[in-house]
């Protein structure tokens, strides 16, 4: 099983060093978007990347977080302590998404930033449709990650380095079972889901995208 312990205090830090910036903007580019929610569930929210934004965001939301790293649940705890941000309106649990029982839905909006990459295909199947039957009818489902682009060209070859390195990189430290990058979205479609926005970031190497438990279109 996958442990993100290890990590602990330096995965923010990581982050910034690796991305620059870039993972942050794109977990920020579709959020003045949704619509607002008064239950939000964030998977693998790790040391709070999201969390306070979204409470300052949709004060009246409660939320609940649940991430399998029982270090960075206290660490993302206190950092939205320090924010200040709807800290008596969230509620942190740690568990794998995989087996934990989803208590306290269904919620209008559910967010996964940059850990639906962790899963193998298997697990997708799994994992999404457990997910998608927790969201309310009308609620979106905001999507963060990575990705390799269609087209050809230096944009696509860059990705694919990247992405290689960082399987390599989490696959040590962290032991995640993903070997290589699968795209979620027809999990999404088959779960009844439709793609209502769109984004991509830094040359296509990451994209955002929000998902509504019903009808919608880019």
């Amino acid at each position: 099983m996958a442990s993100f312990d290890r990590l602990g205090a330096w995965y923010g830090r990581l982050e910034r060093w690796f991305s620059g910036g870039v993972m942050q903007r794109a977990r920020l580019a579709l959020v003045n978007e949704l619509a607002a929610p008064r239950k939000i569930l964030l998977i693998g929210e790790g040391p709070g990347a999201l969390v306070g934004e979204l409470a300052e965001r949709f004060p009246r939301a409660h939320l609940t977080c649940l991430d399998i790293s029982e270090k960075l649940v206290q660490q993302g705890r206190a950092n939205l302590d320090r924010k200040g941000s709807g800290v008596a309106q969230c509620d942190w649990i740690v568990g794998d998404v995989r087996t934990a029982a989803l208590n306290g839905g269904p919620w209008d909006l559910m967010v996964t930033s940059f850990v639906l990459d962790c899963f193998v295909e298997e697990e997708l199947a799994v994992v999404v449709p457990k997910l998608a039957e927790n969201l309310h009818s009308g609620g979106e489902w905001l999507f963060v990650d990575f990705q390799i682009p269609q087209e050809g060209g230096p944009c696509r070859w860059r990705a694919a380095a990247v992405v290689w390195l960082l399987y390599r990189f989490f696959r040590v430290t962290t032991g995640i079972s993903a070997t290589a990058l699968v795209p979620p979205q027809p999990f999404f479609a088959r779960a009844g889901l439709r793609l209502r926005l769109r984004r991509e970031l830094d040359w296509g190497l990451v994209q955002a995208e929000v998902w509504r438990q019903g009808s919608g279109s880019v």
